[in-house]
């Protein structure tokens, strides 16, 4: 079953951007899991919420 992208190439590559520049100072999901991030990032990509992982 395909799935249709609901976000820009914009969009993904600023959280992406955001993401990678973070790697070398820890996590930037402080106070939740690795696992958690990775869900909370797939539900923002599917549209499942418009809080985008780099939002405060």
């Amino acid at each position: 079953m395909a799935m249709d992208i609901v976000r820009t190439e914009q969009e993904i590559a600023r959280v992406e951007n955001w993401a990678f520049a973070g790697l070398d100072e820890g996590t930037r999901y402080a106070g939740i899991t690795y696992e958690q991030g990775l869900i909370d990032m797939l539900e923002w990509l599917r549209g499942d919420t418009d809080h985008a992982p780099d939002e405060e």
